[in-house]
């Protein structure tokens, strides 16, 4: 059984309905690039931070990594303030390879 995925525009639009504070942001005008950055790192969502880096261990918020994994989404510190959600099916150019393959 093949693993469902999520379009990068779709899953912009899930977070923003299940959480908006996130402030997720394509990696591209055009999207379906498969990378979403979060500009709200910063912002709280029932009382923590969507994401947290003290030099030792990196959180992205429960709520977030769940509504990320359950689409075939992941993701991964860029930097202490920066998180980047990443599905590389989910680009146009993933997808076409698998097309005529």
């Amino acid at each position: 059984m093949k693993k469902k995925y999520t379009s990068e525009y779709q899953m912009i639009k899930k977070i923003l309905k299940e959480i908006p504070e996130s402030e997720p942001v394509s990696d591209s005008e055009d999207y379906d690039h498969g990378r979403i950055w979060f500009k709200g790192t910063y912002n709280e969502v029932d009382g923590q931070y969507v994401y947290y880096d003290d030099g030792v261990e990196q959180n992205l918020h429960p709520k977030l990594e769940s509504l990320l994994k359950e689409n075939g989404w992941d993701w991964e510190p860029y930097d202490m303030e920066s998180v980047v959600a990443y599905c590389w099916r989910a680009s146009n150019k993933i997808k076409y390879e698998e097309a005529i393959n």
